[in-house]
């Protein structure tokens, strides 16, 4: 809306008005003319190739509703194959801080992660439709004989060369998935994509708190968690509870 078009309005329902412009010779009908110089009688009719709809930002959808049915499914089978990923390689984690490095409070950080992922998991569904739960939108989904990468893998996935390794490898391997699940997850639930981020933060502190136990483990000469290399017999009574050796 213009000035001009506010003029008119005005100049339409005032009295008071009208009768100021009577003396100017100006009416609502000039005011109109000049805002239209072509009468609405001669007005040519715009055809469209598709229909305009106008909507209340209210009733527009969220974006994460937007994808395709097709995007969806593409969403789902990389969701189950990154909830895989992520609790396979905290198990892993938890293993390693359980019992070899004997550690209750990195365990429990570890275990507290795996169930909480697997809560979030829950958001994935719609709550109206309560019969259906993640699990079984992620089993449906799945197709692991039709996996081109079952058959990929490289020299490194093979082989470890020490403890540290093997959690030097599974905190990539948690990370990156949970990137990824929070990365597609956003065609799903923008809750569970949220969440992801949030546990992904925890793991670069997990991360951390495994390299001091492996570093500590390292000054201490422990030969379970020594690197490649540095491989040295043990000594008489080293690495045992009181037995020696003949």
């Amino acid at each position: 809306m213009t000035s001009g078009h506010l003029l008119l309005a005005v100049a339409e329902v005032s009295r008071f008005v009208q009768e100021c412009f009577a003396k100017l010779s100006v009416t609502a009908d000039t005011i109109s003319k000049s805002l239209n110089p072509v009468p609405p009688e001669e007005w040519t009719a715009v055809t469209v190739d598709e229909e305009l709809q106008l909507t209340h930002d209210s009733d527009s959808p969220p974006r994460n509703e937007t994808a395709t049915a097709d995007t969806q499914s593409v969403a789902w089978r990389i969701i189950d194959a990154n909830l895989n990923r992520t609790r396979e390689g905290l198990r892993v984690l938890e293993d390693f801080a359980r019992f070899a490095a004997n550690n209750d409070r990195i365990t429990g950080e570890l275990k507290s992660l795996r169930h909480d992922l697997v809560t979030n998991a829950q958001l994935l569904t719609d709550s109206t439709c309560a019969a259906v739960t993640a699990s079984h939108e992620l089993l449906h989904h799945r197709d692991t004989i039709g996996d081109v990468g079952t058959e990929l893998s490289t020299p490194n996935e093979r082989h470890r060369a020490s403890l540290v390794d093997v959690v030097a490898a599974n905190c990539r391997r948690v990370q990156e998935s949970l990137r990824s699940l929070e990365e597609f997850g956003k065609l799903l639930s923008s809750e569970f994509a949220a969440g992801c981020k949030q546990l992904r933060y925890r793991a670069y502190t997990v991360e951390k708190l495994l390299d001091e136990v492996v570093v500590a483990a390292g000054q201490n000469a422990n030969p379970l968690i020594r690197p490649a290399g540095h491989l040295l017999p043990l000594e008489e009574g080293e690495g045992t509870k009181g037995i020696r050796t003949k």
